[in-house]
Protein backbone atom coordinates (compact mmCIF):
# COMPACT_ATOMS: atom_id res chain seq x y z
CA UNK A 1 0.00 0.00 0.00
CA UNK A 2 1.22 3.56 -1.53
CA UNK A 3 2.92 5.62 2.01
CA UNK A 4 0.74 8.44 0.95
CA UNK A 5 -2.41 6.76 0.83
CA UNK A 6 -1.91 5.27 4.54
CA UNK A 7 -1.11 9.32 5.83
CA UNK A 8 -3.21 11.38 4.38
CA UNK A 9 -5.89 11.44 5.64
CA UNK A 10 -4.40 11.64 9.32
CA UNK A 11 -2.22 14.72 8.80
CA UNK A 12 -4.08 17.07 10.73
CA UNK A 13 -3.43 14.41 13.62
CA UNK A 14 0.52 14.35 13.01
CA UNK A 15 1.20 17.87 12.37
CA UNK A 16 0.41 18.63 16.04
CA UNK A 17 2.81 16.13 16.78
CA UNK A 18 5.52 17.72 14.79
CA UNK A 19 5.11 20.84 16.16
CA UNK A 20 5.33 19.91 19.77
CA UNK A 21 8.91 18.02 18.72
CA UNK A 22 9.48 20.80 16.96
CA UNK A 23 10.73 18.88 13.44
CA UNK A 24 10.48 21.13 10.56
CA UNK A 25 10.49 19.31 7.10
CA UNK A 26 13.57 20.16 6.06
CA UNK A 27 15.07 18.64 9.16
CA UNK A 28 12.83 15.43 8.05
CA UNK A 29 14.57 15.54 4.73
CA UNK A 30 17.74 16.37 6.19
CA UNK A 31 17.43 12.88 8.28
CA UNK A 32 15.53 10.99 5.12
CA UNK A 33 19.08 11.77 3.33
CA UNK A 34 21.29 10.51 6.16
CA UNK A 35 19.51 7.36 6.26
CA UNK A 36 19.29 6.46 2.26
CA UNK A 37 23.38 7.42 2.28
CA UNK A 38 23.75 5.22 5.07
CA UNK A 39 21.49 2.41 3.88
CA UNK A 40 22.11 1.89 -0.26
CA UNK A 41 26.36 3.02 0.38
CA UNK A 42 26.77 1.11 3.55
CA UNK A 43 24.72 -2.28 3.64
CA UNK A 44 26.83 -5.18 2.22
CA UNK A 45 24.23 -5.84 -0.65
CA UNK A 46 21.28 -3.96 -0.97
CA UNK A 47 22.52 -1.92 -3.55
CA UNK A 48 22.79 -4.78 -5.81
CA UNK A 49 19.98 -6.51 -4.82
CA UNK A 50 17.20 -3.78 -5.32
CA UNK A 51 16.14 -2.26 -8.10
CA UNK A 52 17.47 1.79 -8.28
CA UNK A 53 14.57 2.89 -9.90
CA UNK A 54 12.72 1.23 -7.58
CA UNK A 55 14.61 2.91 -4.33
CA UNK A 56 14.39 6.12 -6.13
CA UNK A 57 10.83 6.11 -6.38
CA UNK A 58 10.26 4.85 -2.52
CA UNK A 59 12.41 8.01 -1.83
CA UNK A 60 10.30 10.30 -3.49
CA UNK A 61 7.42 9.04 -2.05
CA UNK A 62 8.72 9.45 1.27
CA UNK A 63 9.82 13.13 0.80
CA UNK A 64 6.54 13.70 -0.75
CA UNK A 65 4.62 12.97 2.03
CA UNK A 66 7.18 14.58 4.66
CA UNK A 67 4.97 17.43 5.51
CA UNK A 68 2.33 15.17 6.77
CA UNK A 69 4.20 12.63 8.74
CA UNK A 70 4.91 13.01 12.32
CA UNK A 71 7.38 11.30 14.79
CA UNK A 72 5.55 7.55 14.31
CA UNK A 73 4.67 8.32 10.50
CA UNK A 74 8.24 9.14 9.76
CA UNK A 75 9.60 6.04 11.96
CA UNK A 76 7.44 3.76 9.74
CA UNK A 77 8.92 5.43 6.11
CA UNK A 78 12.37 4.87 7.12
CA UNK A 79 11.40 1.33 8.60
CA UNK A 80 9.86 0.67 5.57
CA UNK A 81 12.80 1.80 3.88
CA UNK A 82 15.35 -0.62 5.82
CA UNK A 83 13.04 -3.67 5.52
CA UNK A 84 13.87 -2.90 1.84
CA UNK A 85 17.57 -5.44 1.98
CA UNK A 86 15.61 -8.20 3.63
CA UNK A 87 17.47 -8.06 7.24
CA UNK A 88 17.03 -8.48 10.12
CA UNK A 89 20.24 -6.87 11.18
CA UNK A 90 19.33 -3.51 9.54
CA UNK A 91 16.55 -1.92 11.40
CA UNK A 92 15.58 1.74 12.84
CA UNK A 93 14.90 2.21 16.92
CA UNK A 94 13.33 5.00 18.96
CA UNK A 95 15.86 7.22 20.27
CA UNK A 96 13.61 8.62 23.34
CA UNK A 97 11.03 5.83 25.36
CA UNK A 98 8.47 8.07 24.86
CA UNK A 99 8.96 8.18 21.15
CA UNK A 100 5.81 5.93 20.48
CA UNK A 101 3.59 7.58 22.73
CA UNK A 102 0.68 4.96 24.69
CA UNK A 103 1.00 1.60 23.99
CA UNK A 104 -1.88 -1.47 24.88
CA UNK A 105 -0.89 -2.88 27.81
CA UNK A 106 -1.04 -6.51 25.98
CA UNK A 107 1.45 -8.30 24.63
CA UNK A 108 1.50 -11.02 21.55
CA UNK A 109 3.34 -13.90 20.32
CA UNK A 110 2.63 -15.64 16.75
CA UNK A 111 2.68 -18.84 16.59
CA UNK A 112 1.87 -21.68 14.10
CA UNK A 113 -2.42 -21.07 15.06
CA UNK A 114 -2.68 -17.76 15.50
CA UNK A 115 -1.85 -14.75 17.72
CA UNK A 116 -1.55 -15.52 20.99
CA UNK A 117 -2.01 -13.65 24.13
CA UNK A 118 0.82 -13.60 25.89
CA UNK A 119 -0.04 -11.54 28.85
CA UNK A 120 -1.85 -8.41 29.95
CA UNK A 121 -2.87 -6.56 32.92
CA UNK A 122 -4.84 -7.49 35.29
CA UNK A 123 -8.03 -5.74 33.63
CA UNK A 124 -7.72 -7.74 30.24
CA UNK A 125 -6.80 -10.81 32.52
CA UNK A 126 -9.42 -12.98 31.08
CA UNK A 127 -7.58 -12.79 27.15
CA UNK A 128 -4.41 -14.55 28.17
CA UNK A 129 -3.98 -17.86 26.64
CA UNK A 130 -6.32 -16.75 23.82
CA UNK A 131 -6.59 -16.28 20.31
CA UNK A 132 -6.62 -12.86 18.28
CA UNK A 133 -9.35 -12.76 15.60
CA UNK A 134 -9.35 -8.88 15.41
CA UNK A 135 -7.51 -5.92 16.00
CA UNK A 136 -8.23 -2.12 14.66
CA UNK A 137 -11.10 -4.06 12.86
CA UNK A 138 -8.81 -5.86 11.07
CA UNK A 139 -8.81 -9.73 10.90
CA UNK A 140 -5.19 -11.03 12.43
CA UNK A 141 -4.20 -12.33 9.24
CA UNK A 142 -4.56 -9.44 7.54
CA UNK A 143 -3.07 -7.43 9.60
CA UNK A 144 0.02 -9.14 9.63
CA UNK A 145 -0.10 -9.26 5.68
CA UNK A 146 -0.57 -5.53 5.10
CA UNK A 147 2.40 -5.14 7.61
CA UNK A 148 5.30 -7.41 6.28
CA UNK A 149 7.03 -4.73 3.78
CA UNK A 150 7.25 -1.93 7.30
CA UNK A 151 9.38 -3.87 9.42
CA UNK A 152 12.89 -5.90 9.10
CA UNK A 153 13.33 -9.55 8.95
CA UNK A 154 15.88 -11.84 6.89
CA UNK A 155 12.70 -13.35 6.18
CA UNK A 156 8.70 -12.99 6.87
CA UNK A 157 8.33 -15.40 10.15
CA UNK A 158 11.24 -13.24 11.38
CA UNK A 159 9.85 -9.90 10.81
CA UNK A 160 6.53 -11.05 12.83
CA UNK A 161 8.22 -10.17 15.72
CA UNK A 162 8.43 -6.34 15.08
CA UNK A 163 5.12 -6.65 14.07
CA UNK A 164 4.00 -8.05 17.21
CA UNK A 165 5.56 -5.38 19.15
CA UNK A 166 4.52 -2.16 17.06
CA UNK A 167 0.89 -3.32 16.74
CA UNK A 168 0.36 -2.63 20.91
CA UNK A 169 1.00 1.23 19.21
CA UNK A 170 -1.73 3.01 18.59
CA UNK A 171 0.17 6.04 17.04
CA UNK A 172 1.77 3.59 15.05
CA UNK A 173 -0.91 1.83 13.21
CA UNK A 174 -2.44 5.08 12.65
CA UNK A 175 0.49 6.31 10.67
CA UNK A 176 -0.08 2.55 8.86
CA UNK A 177 -3.51 3.25 8.56
CA UNK A 178 -5.13 0.98 10.80
CA UNK A 179 -6.35 3.35 13.54
CA UNK A 180 -8.43 6.30 12.12
CA UNK A 181 -9.36 9.02 13.81
CA UNK A 182 -8.19 10.64 16.94
CA UNK A 183 -9.07 8.09 19.63
CA UNK A 184 -6.65 5.82 21.07
CA UNK A 185 -9.05 2.79 22.21
CA UNK A 186 -9.69 0.28 20.06
CA UNK A 187 -11.24 -2.89 19.79
CA UNK A 188 -9.74 -6.48 20.16
CA UNK A 189 -11.56 -9.48 19.42
CA UNK A 190 -10.84 -12.69 21.01
CA UNK A 191 -11.03 -16.96 21.40
CA UNK A 192 -10.77 -17.63 24.85
CA UNK A 193 -8.73 -20.65 25.78
CA UNK A 194 -12.27 -21.59 27.38
CA UNK A 195 -13.26 -21.00 23.22
CA UNK A 196 -15.56 -18.37 24.41
CA UNK A 197 -15.39 -15.04 21.50
CA UNK A 198 -15.28 -12.09 23.47
CA UNK A 199 -14.68 -8.49 22.37
CA UNK A 200 -12.60 -5.93 24.71
CA UNK A 201 -11.88 -1.92 24.09
CA UNK A 202 -8.28 -1.77 24.83
CA UNK A 203 -7.42 1.05 26.31
CA UNK A 204 -3.66 2.48 26.41
CA UNK A 205 -1.33 2.28 29.26
CA UNK A 206 0.67 6.02 30.13
CA UNK A 207 3.32 6.92 27.10
CA UNK A 208 7.08 5.18 28.08
CA UNK A 209 6.21 1.56 28.32
CA UNK A 210 9.35 -0.09 29.95
CA UNK A 211 7.70 -3.06 29.04
CA UNK A 212 8.18 -3.27 25.54
CA UNK A 213 10.76 -6.31 25.66
CA UNK A 214 11.58 -8.44 28.26
CA UNK A 215 9.55 -10.11 31.17
CA UNK A 216 5.81 -9.33 31.93
CA UNK A 217 5.61 -6.12 34.45
CA UNK A 218 4.77 -8.16 38.13
CA UNK A 219 1.32 -8.47 38.76
CA UNK A 220 0.32 -9.27 35.53
CA UNK A 221 -1.33 -12.27 34.56
CA UNK A 222 0.54 -14.83 31.92
CA UNK A 223 -0.23 -17.35 29.86
CA UNK A 224 3.11 -19.09 32.00
CA UNK A 225 0.35 -19.08 35.08
CA UNK A 226 -0.97 -22.27 34.16
CA UNK A 227 2.01 -24.49 33.89
CA UNK A 228 2.36 -26.54 36.02
CA UNK A 229 5.89 -26.53 35.60
CA UNK A 230 8.38 -24.77 32.95
CA UNK A 231 9.05 -26.11 29.81
CA UNK A 232 12.83 -27.48 29.41
CA UNK A 233 13.68 -24.31 27.53
CA UNK A 234 12.62 -21.63 29.87
CA UNK A 235 14.08 -23.49 33.21
CA UNK A 236 17.19 -21.37 34.45
CA UNK A 237 16.45 -18.46 33.37
CA UNK A 238 19.67 -16.06 33.27
CA UNK A 239 21.80 -18.81 31.96
CA UNK A 240 23.18 -18.38 28.64
CA UNK A 241 24.70 -22.24 28.71
CA UNK A 242 23.28 -25.24 30.91
CA UNK A 243 23.12 -29.00 29.89
CA UNK A 244 21.50 -31.86 32.00
CA UNK A 245 20.19 -35.17 30.62
CA UNK A 246 16.92 -36.18 29.95
CA UNK A 247 14.77 -39.48 29.28
CA UNK A 248 15.93 -41.46 31.49
CA UNK A 249 19.55 -40.52 30.35
CA UNK A 250 19.01 -41.44 27.32
CA UNK A 251 19.62 -37.94 25.63
CA UNK A 252 21.76 -35.03 26.50
CA UNK A 253 19.84 -31.95 26.40
CA UNK A 254 22.11 -28.94 25.89
CA UNK A 255 20.53 -25.38 26.30
CA UNK A 256 21.96 -22.58 24.41
CA UNK A 257 20.29 -19.76 25.06
CA UNK A 258 22.56 -17.05 24.28
CA UNK A 259 26.00 -16.82 22.27
CA UNK A 260 27.92 -15.18 24.87
CA UNK A 261 30.27 -16.21 27.64
CA UNK A 262 28.84 -16.33 30.96
CA UNK A 263 30.60 -14.63 33.91
CA UNK A 264 31.20 -17.37 35.58
CA UNK A 265 32.18 -19.71 32.76
CA UNK A 266 33.70 -19.38 28.97
CA UNK A 267 31.43 -21.19 26.05
CA UNK A 268 34.80 -22.43 25.62
CA UNK A 269 35.11 -24.41 29.10
CA UNK A 270 31.49 -25.03 29.30
CA UNK A 271 32.30 -26.88 25.85
CA UNK A 272 34.92 -28.93 27.73
CA UNK A 273 32.45 -30.03 30.53
CA UNK A 274 30.04 -30.85 28.68
CA UNK A 275 32.07 -33.10 26.02
CA UNK A 276 33.69 -34.42 29.09
CA UNK A 277 30.49 -35.50 30.62
CA UNK A 278 29.31 -36.99 27.14
CA UNK A 279 32.74 -39.21 27.09
CA UNK A 280 32.34 -40.47 30.60
CA UNK A 281 28.25 -41.43 30.29
CA UNK A 282 28.23 -43.95 27.49
CA UNK A 283 24.95 -45.04 27.83
CA UNK A 284 23.53 -41.52 26.71
CA UNK A 285 22.35 -42.09 23.12
CA UNK A 286 21.70 -39.14 21.50
CA UNK A 287 22.33 -34.95 22.09
CA UNK A 288 19.71 -32.79 21.47
CA UNK A 289 21.01 -28.43 21.05
CA UNK A 290 18.08 -26.43 22.01
CA UNK A 291 18.97 -22.61 20.17
CA UNK A 292 15.35 -21.76 20.27
CA UNK A 293 15.42 -17.76 21.37
CA UNK A 294 18.75 -17.62 21.14
CA UNK A 295 19.44 -13.90 19.23
CA UNK A 296 22.86 -14.50 18.77
CA UNK A 297 26.39 -12.85 20.33
CA UNK A 298 29.94 -13.68 18.99
CA UNK A 299 30.08 -16.83 16.09
CA UNK A 300 33.70 -17.19 16.80
CA UNK A 301 32.78 -18.64 20.29
CA UNK A 302 30.36 -21.40 19.03
CA UNK A 303 33.69 -23.33 17.54
CA UNK A 304 34.34 -25.46 20.74
CA UNK A 305 30.79 -26.58 20.14
CA UNK A 306 30.95 -27.65 16.86
CA UNK A 307 34.50 -29.16 16.67
CA UNK A 308 33.13 -31.57 19.94
CA UNK A 309 30.17 -32.48 18.02
CA UNK A 310 32.31 -33.42 14.95
CA UNK A 311 34.78 -35.41 17.05
CA UNK A 312 32.13 -37.61 19.22
CA UNK A 313 30.20 -40.72 19.03
CA UNK A 314 26.84 -38.08 17.99
CA UNK A 315 27.89 -36.92 14.76
CA UNK A 316 26.24 -39.78 12.70
CA UNK A 317 22.80 -39.76 11.46
CA UNK A 318 20.17 -39.75 13.94
CA UNK A 319 22.04 -39.00 17.19
CA UNK A 320 22.39 -35.49 16.64
CA UNK A 321 19.66 -33.09 16.96
CA UNK A 322 18.86 -29.28 16.89
CA UNK A 323 15.67 -27.29 17.95
CA UNK A 324 15.23 -23.98 15.87
CA UNK A 325 12.64 -21.57 15.72
CA UNK A 326 11.74 -17.92 14.27
CA UNK A 327 14.12 -16.46 17.12
CA UNK A 328 17.48 -18.47 16.69
CA UNK A 329 19.25 -15.44 15.16
CA UNK A 330 23.08 -13.88 14.18
CA UNK A 331 25.55 -16.07 15.80
CA UNK A 332 22.96 -18.40 16.57
CA UNK A 333 21.88 -18.69 13.11
CA UNK A 334 26.07 -19.17 12.13
CA UNK A 335 26.09 -21.94 14.77
CA UNK A 336 23.23 -23.52 12.92
CA UNK A 337 24.99 -23.10 9.72
CA UNK A 338 27.93 -25.17 10.83
CA UNK A 339 25.97 -27.84 12.27
CA UNK A 340 24.33 -28.47 9.19
CA UNK A 341 27.35 -28.29 7.10
CA UNK A 342 30.07 -29.77 9.02
CA UNK A 343 27.79 -32.46 11.13
CA UNK A 344 24.84 -34.76 10.33
CA UNK A 345 22.32 -32.85 13.01
CA UNK A 346 18.56 -33.15 12.36
CA UNK A 347 16.14 -29.83 12.62
CA UNK A 348 13.77 -29.88 14.29
CA UNK A 349 10.59 -26.81 15.14
CA UNK A 350 10.01 -23.94 12.83
CA UNK A 351 12.32 -22.30 10.00
CA UNK A 352 15.28 -20.04 11.37
CA UNK A 353 15.19 -15.91 11.96
CA UNK A 354 17.83 -15.76 9.23
CA UNK A 355 19.60 -18.10 6.65
CA UNK A 356 23.02 -19.55 6.71
CA UNK A 357 24.10 -16.54 4.78
CA UNK A 358 23.39 -13.34 6.13
CA UNK A 359 24.36 -9.85 6.50
CA UNK A 360 25.02 -8.62 10.28
CA UNK A 361 27.31 -6.33 12.34
CA UNK A 362 25.42 -3.55 12.35
CA UNK A 363 26.87 0.00 12.64
CA UNK A 364 24.47 2.60 14.11
CA UNK A 365 23.46 6.30 12.37
CA UNK A 366 22.15 8.89 14.60
CA UNK A 367 18.84 10.52 12.56
CA UNK A 368 19.12 13.59 15.16
CA UNK A 369 16.25 15.76 14.02
CA UNK A 370 13.62 12.97 14.04
CA UNK A 371 15.21 11.06 17.85
CA UNK A 372 15.58 8.02 15.67
CA UNK A 373 18.72 5.31 15.22
CA UNK A 374 19.30 3.38 12.31
CA UNK A 375 21.28 0.28 12.39
CA UNK A 376 22.86 -0.92 9.20
CA UNK A 377 24.77 -4.02 8.44
CA UNK A 378 27.89 -3.63 7.33
CA UNK A 379 29.51 -6.95 6.55
CA UNK A 380 28.22 -10.61 4.92
CA UNK A 381 28.80 -13.66 6.86
CA UNK A 382 28.76 -17.07 4.27
CA UNK A 383 28.29 -19.68 6.25
CA UNK A 384 26.75 -21.99 3.71
CA UNK A 385 27.44 -22.59 -0.06
CA UNK A 386 27.66 -19.27 -1.84
CA UNK A 387 25.03 -20.08 -4.08
CA UNK A 388 22.69 -20.54 -0.94
CA UNK A 389 20.04 -18.51 -1.15
CA UNK A 390 18.02 -19.55 1.38
CA UNK A 391 16.53 -17.01 3.85
CA UNK A 392 15.94 -19.40 6.38
CA UNK A 393 16.84 -22.88 7.69
CA UNK A 394 13.67 -25.38 7.39
CA UNK A 395 13.25 -27.51 10.08
CA UNK A 396 13.43 -31.81 9.31
CA UNK A 397 10.65 -32.29 11.18
CA UNK A 398 8.29 -29.75 11.48
CA UNK A 399 7.05 -28.88 15.28
CA UNK A 400 5.76 -25.43 15.35
CA UNK A 401 4.83 -24.43 18.67
CA UNK A 402 0.51 -23.57 18.86
CA UNK A 403 -1.37 -21.75 21.57
CA UNK A 404 -2.05 -24.91 22.79
CA UNK A 405 1.73 -25.79 23.47
CA UNK A 406 1.73 -22.15 24.72
CA UNK A 407 -0.66 -22.55 27.54
CA UNK A 408 -0.03 -26.24 28.37
CA UNK A 409 3.60 -25.67 28.48
CA UNK A 410 4.42 -28.75 25.96
CA UNK A 411 7.18 -29.01 23.99
CA UNK A 412 6.15 -30.36 20.53
CA UNK A 413 10.08 -30.74 19.15
CA UNK A 414 11.08 -32.62 21.77
CA UNK A 415 8.17 -34.69 21.73
CA UNK A 416 9.37 -35.16 18.02
CA UNK A 417 12.59 -36.04 18.88
CA UNK A 418 11.37 -38.74 21.51
CA UNK A 419 9.33 -39.77 18.78
CA UNK A 420 11.84 -40.30 15.86
CA UNK A 421 12.51 -43.44 14.44
CA UNK A 422 14.28 -44.35 11.12
CA UNK A 423 16.46 -42.19 9.68
CA UNK A 424 15.13 -40.63 5.88
CA UNK A 425 17.37 -41.51 3.06
CA UNK A 426 18.27 -37.77 2.33
CA UNK A 427 19.66 -37.18 5.69
CA UNK A 428 21.90 -40.06 5.93
CA UNK A 429 24.79 -38.79 3.11
CA UNK A 430 27.41 -36.44 3.65
CA UNK A 431 26.17 -33.14 5.16
CA UNK A 432 27.76 -30.66 2.68
CA UNK A 433 25.06 -31.01 0.38
CA UNK A 434 22.86 -30.43 2.72
CA UNK A 435 21.62 -27.14 1.60
CA UNK A 436 20.03 -28.90 -0.83
CA UNK A 437 17.94 -31.62 0.64
CA UNK A 438 14.37 -31.99 0.38
CA UNK A 439 13.20 -30.01 3.43
CA UNK A 440 15.55 -27.25 2.11
CA UNK A 441 13.57 -27.39 -0.96
CA UNK A 442 9.79 -27.38 0.28
CA UNK A 443 8.08 -24.43 1.12
CA UNK A 444 6.89 -23.38 4.85
CA UNK A 445 3.58 -22.50 5.41
CA UNK A 446 1.94 -21.78 8.99
CA UNK A 447 3.05 -18.34 9.96
CA UNK A 448 -0.63 -18.00 10.77
CA UNK A 449 -3.88 -19.87 10.01
CA UNK A 450 -2.38 -23.23 10.76
CA UNK A 451 -1.27 -24.33 7.45
CA UNK A 452 1.50 -26.94 7.75
CA UNK A 453 2.62 -27.35 4.33
CA UNK A 454 4.05 -30.21 2.78
CA UNK A 455 5.22 -31.53 6.24
CA UNK A 456 3.61 -33.62 8.24
CA UNK A 457 3.85 -32.26 11.64
CA UNK A 458 6.04 -34.49 14.37
CA UNK A 459 7.18 -36.43 11.09
CA UNK A 460 10.56 -36.39 9.57
CA UNK A 461 9.96 -35.40 5.66
CA UNK A 462 10.87 -38.25 3.68
CA UNK A 463 10.63 -38.86 -0.15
Amino acid sequence: MPLVRRTVGIAAFFVACSVAHGVTPAERRADLETAAQALWGTHPYLAQEVDRGRWDATLAEIDAAIPDLDDAGFFLAISRLAAMAHDGHTSVVPGRVDFMGVSYPVRFRLVHDGLLVMDAAPEYGDCVGGRVVSLYDTPVEDLFAALADDFPGDNPIAGAGWTEIFIRFPIVMRAAGFAPGDALETTMTVVTASGEERSVTLAPSPPGDPHVFGPAPEGWPTVRDGWAEPPLSERRPGERHWFTTIDEGATLYVRYAQVQDDEDETIAKFAERLWAFAAENQTIERIVFDVRGNGGGNNYLNQPLILGLVRSRFDEPGRSFCLIDRDTFSAAMNFVGELERFTHTIFVGEPTGAGPNHAGDNESFALEHSALTLRVSQLWWQFSDPRDSRRWVRPDIAAALTIEDWRTAHDAGLEAIRAFGEVPAHLTGQPVGRWRRLTQRREWQGLIGGGQGQWQVGSPVRE
